[in-house]
């Protein structure tokens, strides 16, 4: 629905989705909807509070590098909506020049991960961490195995 309004397409999402988002929840799962990738309206934060308006116990698929990438503020969103969020990525963008140079371990890059982990433990989060290996370095035998102990190290003086 490319023409439509931001509440046109939530309202949409919301009719489509609803049997789904319920079937989900009566089996003990949570919806999380991952932002700023193609075919999707979930371009930015305004498009999660439209549909929290009409579904507020769909959450969020934090990538915090997708979303500085995209150019929004991560730790804004996680201040404000940590409590939605309900499955983090861990993934690391390092910009060189305004550009997307790398994309190393975490810890290695731009994302203030203790500011993010700051507030996700304030708003009581208890969801998953995963570890995304992404960016061509990370197919690149030994490196793979390095970068995924790295960046399990380094989100460790997070987790209690």
């Amino acid at each position: 629905m490319p023409e439509a309004s931001l509440d046109e397409k939530a309202a949409e999402f919301a009719e489509v989705m609803r049997p789904h988002v319920d079937r989900a929840g009566e089996a003990g799962i949570k919806i999380a909807l991952y932002p700023m990738h193609g075919g999707s309206f979930f371009t930015g934060l305004e498009a999660y509070e439209k549909v929290w308006e009409r579904m507020p116990e769909v959450g969020i698929k934090l990538d915090p590098a997708n979303v500085r990438h995209h150019g929004d503020d991560y730790v804004a969103w996680v201040r404000r909506h940590g409590d939605r969020v309900f499955h983090v990525h861990v993934k690391e963008h390092l910009y060189h020049n305004g550009d997307l140079a790398s994309q190393p371990a975490a810890g290695m890059g731009d994302i203030k991960w203790g500011k993010v982990f700051a507030f996700l433990w304030e708003h009581g989060y208890a969801g998953y961490l995963s570890i995304e290996p992404h960016g061509p370095i990370w197919g690149v035998p030994p490196l793979m195995q390095k970068m995924v102990l790295l960046s399990k190290r380094h989100i460790e003086q997070f987790i209690v």
